[in-house]
């Protein structure tokens, strides 16, 4: 994760990471008058001192346009209101210093989709990025990606088909998508989802720690911005990432939350809009700049 010292008192504008900073630990420095004081945290974009502009999270769920629950009924010009009124972390800081600018596509599907229609297109400095790594299930995407992914592309586009989970091992996966991700081998029925999710048989696929893959990729110099979009596992895997700490090495966050009435998925049956607005509003609470996706 990278971060700018903004509005700390210090001879020098320090970047977190980088050796003028000089701080006793990765992610702290030291005030000017401090010598065996405890190091000040910096890294944290909307819990500074200054914190940098973000647009309020919106209270109210998504709208339908019939006001009933189903695909064909999502009110999309919503959705892209929502997104168009989002600020964007890049546009705040001189990115070009970090060591690596890096991004994560969790739930990437096909290149068209949030790669190409989001992050190239419509993220401030895309061109800057030194690599995108996307992860999807679903193998059959990965010609979408052909012209991009090496050799006919750059070296730093990459596919990877794995579902990504608080774990290594092996998941269920639905219909291609990370729908009702369970560990492998624990007595998992299809016909417990098969009435709500009406799609094909779900089958094994490989699962990645998510967190432990954040801890040994990357460090506090890079600057990593992250699109999850995963059926529902992020309540899974958000409470590990702020549990293990690891959630500070991401510094923009897009999250799709879901919700059984907007997507119908059997991992959220229980779930409700409040119960997003509640994660949104942790991440937050943390220093997490995060937006609804």
């Amino acid at each position: 994760m990278w971060c700018w010292a903004l509005g700390f008192a210090w001879s020098l504008s320090v970047v977190c990471g980088f050796p003028e900073a000089a701080p006793a630990e990765k992610g702290f420095v030291l005030s000017q008058s401090a010598t065996a004081a405890s190091p000040e945290p910096f890294c944290k974009y909307l819990t500074r001192a200054q914190p940098i502009p973000i647009e309020p999270l919106v209270t109210e769920p998504l709208p339908y346009r019939h006001n009933q629950p189903g695909l064909k009924n999502h009110d999309w010009d919503a959705v892209r209101a929502r997104l168009k009124a989002q600020t964007r972390l890049a546009s705040f800081l001189p990115i070009e210093k970090a060591s690596r600018r890096v991004y994560l596509d969790l739930g990437g599907r096909d290149f068209n989709s949030s790669v190409k229609g989001f992050f190239l297109a419509q993220y401030p400095k895309a061109s800057l990025f030194d690599n995108i790594t996307v992860f999807e299930v679903a193998a059959r995407f990965r010609a979408s990606y052909h012209s991009v992914l090496p050799p006919r592309g750059p070296p730093w586009v990459s596919f990877r088909t794995q579902a990504v989970w608080i774990s290594d091992g092996r998941v269920w996966a639905s219909m291609g998508k990370m729908a009702s991700l369970r560990a492998a081998g624990d007595g998992f029925k299809f016909n417990r989802t098969r009435p709500l999710l009406g799609r094909k048989r779900p089958v094994s696929v490989p699962s990645i720690d998510f967190s432990r893959y954040l801890r040994e990729t990357f460090t506090l110099s890079d600057f990593v911005v992250v699109k999850m979009d995963i059926e529902g596992a992020e309540y899974q895997i958000i409470p590990k990432l702020l549990q293990e700490g690891t959630v500070d090495l991401i510094d923009e966050l897009f999250l799709e939350c879901h919700y059984f009435k907007w997507c119908w998925q059997i991992t959220v049956v229980h779930k409700k809009w409040e119960d997003c607005l509640g994660m949104f509003q942790t991440l937050r609470n943390r220093g997490v700049y995060v937006h609804e996706w």
